[in-house]
Formats: C-alpha cells, sequence, structure tokens
C-alpha cells in the first residue's frame, strides 16, 4: 500500500507526550519512539551541530518528494509506486521552546515501518536472499528509489543495508535516513559536492579520494553495487587497509572480480554477475547511473519474472 505523504512542516513545539511513548530504539546521539495512539515513529535527536546539518538535510529532501508526490496527485496522474520504497516523513521539529518536553533536541515524526534492516535479513542463515529472483527483486525495488531521488535532485550518499528496511514476508523495501543527503537543483547548482561523507565500505572512490571535480549521483549507484555483491556472497568486496581509523582507505583491488568469476560460473549468475561489474567501476563516469541498471538485461528478466507471478 502507497504511504500517502504530505507537506512536512518545520515547527518550533515539540510533542509534549514524547515521554509517555514507548521507545524501541537508541543511537549513539538520537532515540526512536513509537505513538500507538497516532501510529507514527519519532526521532529524537540531540542539539549539535552534526545532528542539526543532518536534520535539515532530511528536511530538504523530504519536501522535494513531498512536492513530487504533490504535482502528481494535483494534476490527477497517478502517483509513481516508487515512493513506497522511500521513507515517508510527516513533520520536523526544531529546538525552540522551553515550556515543552525536550527543548534542546530536534525531532522527526515519520511513518512506522514494518521489517528488519536489509543487513540483518542479509546475514540471516534462514533467508532466500542468495536466490537470483529474489536478489533481484529486493535490488529492483532499491533501483526504483535511486532513480526516484535522483531524478528530483537527491543524492542519498549513505546507501547501505543498515538504511533499508524489508518485509521480510512480502520482501517490500524502503529506503531510509537522508540525514547525509544532498539536495540540489538540476538547473541552478552547476558545482557538485565535495565533502567527505559516507559509510565504510560502502563510500564510491571519487569520495575517499576527494575528487576535485566533486561527485554526483553515481556515488549512490556505487554503494548500490556493493550491496548486490553482498547480497551474492555474503561478504565485501573491498578489504580495508591501515592501521589507525582515521587513515584507514579501501583497497580497490580486483579480488571481487576474481571471487565471482571463481565462484558463480553458472551461466545462471552472468547477468547479476555483468551488472555488478558495471556498477562498482572506479571511473564515474563509466559507471552506470540507475535508469542504466534498470535497462540491463538482469533487471530486464527480474521484471518479466515479476509480471509473469502477477499475471
Amino acid at each position: 500500500m502507497l504511504l500517502n505523504p504530505r507537506y512536512p512542516s518545520l515547527l518550533s513545539n515539540m510533542p509534549n507526550n514524547v515521554t509517555n511513548m514507548k521507545q524501541i530504539a537508541s543511537g549513539g546521539s538520537c532515540d526512536i519512539y513509537y505513538n500507538h495512539g497516532t501510529d507514527e515513529v519519532y526521532k529524537i535527536m540531540c542539539n549539535t551541530d552534526d545532528n542539526k546539518t543532518q536534520f535539515f538535510s532530511e528536511f530538504n529532501a523530504a519536501q522535494r518528494i513531498a512536492e513530487f508526490y504533490a504535482k502528481h496527485a494535483q494534476t490527477g496522474v497517478d502517483v509513481p509506486s516508487t515512493l513506497s520504497h522511500i521513507v515517508s516523513h510527516i513533520n520536523f521539529f526544531q529546538p525552540n521552546d522551553p515550556n515543552h518536553n525536550h527543548p534542546d533536541h530536534f525531532g522527526i515524526i515519520m511513518k512506522p515501518i514494518t521489517g528488519m534492516e536489509l543487513y540483518d535479513y542479509i546475514i540471516d542463515s534462514e533467508s532466500h536472499c542468495r536466490s537470483i529472483i529474489h536478489i533481484g527483486y529486493i535490488f529492483h525495488q532499491l533501483l526504483q528509489a535511486l532513480d526516484c531521488i535522483h531524478s528530483l535532485g537527491i543524492i542519498h550518499r549513505d546507501i547501505k543495508p543498515e538504511n533499508i528496511m524489508i518485509d521480510p514476508n512480502n520482501l517490500h523495501i524502503i529506503l531510509i535516513d537522508f540525514g547525509l543527503s544532498y539536495t540540489f537543483c538540476h538547473d541552478t547548482d552547476p558545482i557538485n559536492p565535495t565533502q567527505q561523507c559516507g559509510s565504510s565500505f560502502y563510500v564510491a572512490p571519487e569520495i575517499l579520494y576527494m575528487s576535485p571535480l566533486g561527485y554526483d549521483s553515481k556515488v549512490d549507484m556505487w554503494a548500490a553495487g556493493v550491496i548486490l555483491y553482498i547480497m551474492l556472497t555474503r561478504e565485501f568486496p573491498f578489504d580495508k587497509i591501515g592501521e589507525s581509523e582515521e587513515t584507514q582507505t579501501l583497497n580497490y583491488d580486483d579480488y571481487w572480480i576474481k571471487n565471482l568469476n571463481k565462484n558463480y560460473t553458472n551461466s545462471d549468475y552472468s547477468p547479476l554477475i555483468d551488472l555488478i561489474k558495471n556498477l562498482l567501476v572506479v571511473d564515474p563516469k563509466k559507471r552506470f547511473c540507475a535508469k542504466q541498471a534498470l535497462s540491463h538485461e538482469f533487471m530486464v528478466k527480474i521484471r518479466e519474472y515479476i509480471y509473469s507471478k502477477s499475471d
């Protein structure tokens, strides 16, 4: 069922009933609560410079997605089902009113999501993630989500299995956590971002090595390629090198290619492996974008399978 996102507002009053809700998760700088009465999830973040930046990154992305939804709804055009693969935000709260609970915290209200992190699903020995069909079905949804946000001028910049929720019952996925995202206008923002950000093992070479030309949405496609490789092999394609966390980098050698060629010789794997090879390309100009990946032979076969089952 497609969630119905409305325009998220930037408000100054944190709801007073936060303390009466059930805490369902806690991180280094945020706590997650669930409100049974409204069926909403609250993400409460400490008022720090980093959290402020992430808060407004998420807000800008949410606004852009809501505009996209509203445009289709107002014209009577069917809203693309790809929105069902993107987290639905409701409201955002800034620290302001000292008379309210959590006056020094940022807050984000979202629709709840059923399921588990894709990372946990992948490593679950009982999951079917190593089935080619299941891998393709999951990855097809991710490509749809990426194609959507990239067309809207949003680079996620932290694509990883931990930021993808999956319902193990129907394999429906939702892309979450736009805290590191970069929102731009295709017509008026000619300069690509240069900031280093992302998560280890999923960072594209042009981010890690700080390309003077900056980077674009292709960094998300690199991370998507890493995820596809992990779903197939249950291991990372690249190793960390360096003695300390501050100096560590990734070894972008060709081990992963040798591993695929050695252990996945069945011709059934050929289209899947070819797609991975077109995503894990060091040169971003030669790397597939989301649209190209969706048009790849492997994805075409997955769509044919999906349609055949829906008839």
